[in-house]
């Protein structure tokens, strides 16, 4: 899957073609069709997978894999190995405090789009 990269204070995540908010200020609505999965930064090891296929991919790498020791570009290189054509990951770094990052991963359907709020 392709990963395209966002830096932002604040971001919505919307499929126009289904009219779904799939994220809204950071709130993940799970319960949306547009949404495959997510997952945390501080949570890598605890994903919400709504696909059967990438739940055992998934399942496969992280048995694989020390989470003490995993860093952003080997799970990149997860989402990226594994090939979906109609779906797409938004990686968002978010800043809500000075000094504090956030990254959060979103499998969406491609025709998702994302509006970033930097605040200004």
């Amino acid at each position: 899957m392709v990963i395209s990269d966002h830096y932002c204070c604040s971001y919505t995540v919307h499929n126009p073609v289904t009219n779904e908010i799939i994220v809204d200020n950071e709130t993940v609505y799970d319960e949306v069709v547009s949404l495959i999965a997510y997952w945390l930064d501080d949570f890598l090891y605890e994903p919400k997978i709504k696909n059967d296929e990438l739940k055992l991919a998934w399942n496969a790498y992280a048995a694989e894999i020390d989470f003490n020791d995993i860093d952003c570009d080997d799970f990149d290189r997860f989402l990226t190995e594994y090939d979906n054509p109609d779906w797409i990951v938004y990686k968002v770094t978010s800043n809500p405090f000075p000094d504090v990052c956030n990254d959060t991963w979103l499998v969406v359907n491609k025709a998702c789009e994302i509006k970033e709020d930097n605040g200004l």
